[in-house]
């Protein structure tokens, strides 16, 4: 097969039997191809695939070659015909570049995009067209400083697509310094452009994005803290934990702020979980910060029902507010406006999730989907024998 046509397609290749399958797996290997290859694949069971491949043809025109392989016997056949690593199925999608030898070929530099729901097909679509239609720069070093725009937001991280056209990945822990951020999206949203420096495990085996790291830009959140909101105001935060003698707020990912509990109600307090409890999403206002310190001097007295309540602040200038917008507390001190009580985050007053802590969760999540992964591959095999 060669790529010398002048054009590509205006439709995707849709393989529909075994001779389709070989035609694209040695079209795959061809040290003699120049344009890539873009491989969209059905669920098991599934008709057709969710990310529409004639639409990806038309959309990334003569920049690459769009091939679909909707049936998982197929699947499997060119998981077979393929260089170990380099397989795709279930319902994601795969770039294959030009190889000069595909034996040796690092499956990071072929990346694939996990498509589960119709949004994450508009998302793998976009990725994909930006991916294979932007020129490609040299592949980043370790500890070199890159940018990049944020593709897409996960519970324990952001895709991020670097300026050079690479894939990279940026986990929760490398978000922010000294801070537990529950969420990506407590940090970064969906088109942000973000500034990254690569980490040292960046091409570590089996990984098809690279590691990197937001640490080393991250933001002083006592600084966001003083340029979003002012002495005086009332604002949003979280309760982190109950002492003897108090609350400990959390304003930002980072900076937290203390009500004693002499400025917890007009009453006497005695006993403060009466008054509030761990994960509160409430109401304060900040009666002083000191930035050089890292300490805020928060109150809930004085607070009136109808005294608005100033917009949530972001970590990062241009990121997201750091909770979300539609869990506002309702004007009383102490009280989140859903019916569970709990914060905006979605954990309970003992900081845990259905009996799980964030860390446990995140493990939780990264098991599903290898036993989903697992029992793909189990169906795969039922198919073909």
């Amino acid at each position: 097969m060669s790529d010398s046509s002048s054009a590509r397609p205006a439709s995707a290749r849709w393989i529909d039997n075994e001779h389709g399958v070989y035609d694209l797996a040695r079209w795959v290997v061809d040290p003699e191809r120049a344009v890539p290859i873009v491989c969209v694949t059905a669920q098991p069971r599934a008709e057709r695939p969710l990310l529409d491949p004639d639409g990806l043809a038309r959309a990334v025109g003569d920049a690459a070659d769009v091939w679909a392989v909707p049936i998982a016997r197929h699947q499997w056949m060119l998981t077979e015909e393929l260089p170990k690593g380099l397989d795709v199925y279930g319902g994601a999608a795969r770039v294959w570049w030009p190889m000069e030898n595909p034996r040796k070929a690092a499956p990071r530099d072929h990346p694939t995009f996990a498509v589960f729901s119709p949004e994450d097909a508009v998302r793998a679509t976009d990725d994909i067209v930006a991916h294979v239609t932007q020129p490609r720069g040299g592949e980043p070093s370790p500890g070199d400083d890159v940018t990049g725009v944020v593709t897409a937001v996960h519970p324990n991280g952001a895709d991020v697509r670097l300026s050079s056209g690479h894939l990279a990945f940026v986990a929760n822990a490398h978000m922010a310094e000294n801070a537990e951020i529950y969420h990506a999206r407590e940090v970064v949203q969906e088109g942000q452009e973000v500034k990254l420096r690569v980490s040292d495990d960046a091409y570590e085996s089996g990984r098809d994005r690279l590691r990197v790291s937001m640490r080393p830009f991250a933001p002083n959140p006592w600084t966001r803290v003083m340029t979003a909101y002012r002495k005086g105001a009332v604002v949003e935060g979280i309760v982190l934990r109950l002492t003897p003698f108090g609350a400990f707020v959390e304003l930002l990912p980072g900076a937290e702020g203390l009500i004693h509990k002499s400025q917890i109600s007009d009453d006497f307090v005695d006993h403060i979980p009466d008054y509030l409890r761990e994960n509160d999403r409430i109401a304060v206002r900040i009666n002083d910060v000191n930035r050089q310190e890292g300490r805020a001097e928060l109150t809930l007295r004085g607070i009136s029902p109808d005294e608005p309540v100033m917009p949530v602040a972001s970590l990062y200038e241009d990121g997201p507010p750091w909770l979300p917008v539609d869990d506002v507390v309702d004007g009383s001190a102490g009280e989140v406006s859903d019916e569970s009580g709990a914060p905006g985050r979605g954990f309970d007053a003992d900081g845990q999730r259905d009996g799980l802590s964030p860390n446990e969760l995140a493990l939780r999540e990264e098991l599903d989907a290898a036993y989903a992964r697992i029992s793909e591959l189990e169906r795969l095999l039922d198919e073909r024998y």
